[in-house]
């Protein structure tokens, strides 16, 4: 996807004042072409510790360049936001990707390694070719049981010198054992279909738990649970659904008000959700939970109040059910159902 000259200017920005901050932004991949070009999104690794202030500082930047906000998507291991500028037709979006050396809580590279051997590339770093492979390899393997025809391309091309293929070998063994290492010389030799792809995902994610209990019990049991616990806090936080993040939300506003402001895109969801914008008590918040187990299997549109450092708009929560294309279509909706400065009243 080529960028418009306000997205090179707003990545040329972010990376600046991530720096400023004294973070260190490592593009994870697609950033051959950077800033005219990239893939379909851009994934951006931050340590957890500073994904907090980098969301924020995202967020801050997309406004000030004058964006137009789609929606947000928060899971435990990332968080992802569509937007686009005045001189672009397409929506486009940032990962700010903290958990890219974890599955499930477990690190899958050891992070000393992987920001010890960082390249530069113009104003970002960007990983060892081995790295990048590693990365590849196993977020496909491991989340999905699969790998594209263009990911294997993109591994042989990165693998190419001796050096970076006994660096992707020695990386598997590190945090695999044996089973890493016997993967790693089937991924070279390419004797692997589909069915050994998912038979391979099982025991490397078997492998993984096993080794990572190893060496680090404790450590490694409180990553696993923090994990788990960051995925279910939705259902209790935050109500599974599509979030409609509005900062003008007070408890004055009438039903009636909100009911018009989501007649358009009604016909996507089980039910409407209002969540309370005051401070509510324990059984306040258990008759909202039952609410929301109630219709679990159902799409549902959750109003909440936005806090200070977020934009106006849709915001896809961890326990989302409905895909990124719809998405997209009911952002669209909501924000022109709004009619408020700020929108894309173009959707």
């Amino acid at each position: 996807m080529k960028l418009s000259n306000t997205s090179q200017k707003f990545l040329e920005e972010l990376a600046a004042q991530l720096k400023e901050m004294g973070f260190s932004p490592v593009i994870l991949r697609n950033y051959e072409e950077l800033p005219v070009e990239i893939g379909n999104d851009l994934d951006i690794f931050v340590p957890k510790e500073d994904l907090r202030a980098s969301a924020v500082l995202l967020l801050k930047l997309v406004k000030e360049f004058g964006g137009k906000l789609g929606h947000v998507h928060e899971r435990d291991y990332f968080h992802a936001l569509w937007f686009r500028f005045e001189d672009e037709k397409k929506y486009w979006h940032v990962d700010l990707y903290p958990g890219a050396l974890c599955w499930h809580g477990l690190p899958i590279l050891s992070k000393e390694r992987f920001l010890g051997q960082l390249v530069t590339e113009g104003p970002w770093s960007v990983p060892r070719p081995a790295h990048e492979a590693v990365l590849i390899f196993l977020i496909g393997i491991l989340w999905g049981g699969a790998l594209k025809s263009s990911y294997w391309k993109k591994i042989d091309l990165l693998l190419k010198n001796p050096s970076e293929s006994l660096e992707f070998i020695d990386c598997l063994k590190d945090r695999f054992g044996e089973v890493g290492e016997g993967v790693g010389e089937k991924v070279f030799h390419r004797d692997l279909n589909d069915q050994d792809l998912m038979l391979l995902a099982k025991k490397l994610r078997r492998a993984l738990k096993m080794k990572s209990l190893g060496r680090s019990p404790f450590i490694s049991a409180i990553g696993w649970i923090k994990h788990w616990l960051g995925e279910l806090r939705n259902y209790f936080v935050v109500p599974p659904g599509v979030v409609w993040i509005r900062s003008d939300l007070d408890e004055y506003e009438s039903m009636e008000a909100i009911e018009k402001s989501v007649s358009g895109v009604r016909c996507f969801f089980g039910g409407v959700i209002v969540v309370s914008p005051t401070r509510i008590n324990l059984f306040e918040r258990i008759v909202e939970w039952l609410k929301v187990f109630k219709g679990l299997g159902q799409n549902r549109l959750v109003i909440k109040k936005g806090q200070v450092d977020q934009l106006d708009g849709v915001a896809v929560p961890k326990s989302w059910n409905c895909s990124i294309r719809m998405m997209d279509d009911i952002g669209k909706i909501l924000q022109l159902k709004m009619g408020r400065d700020g929108y894309d009243q173009d959707a």
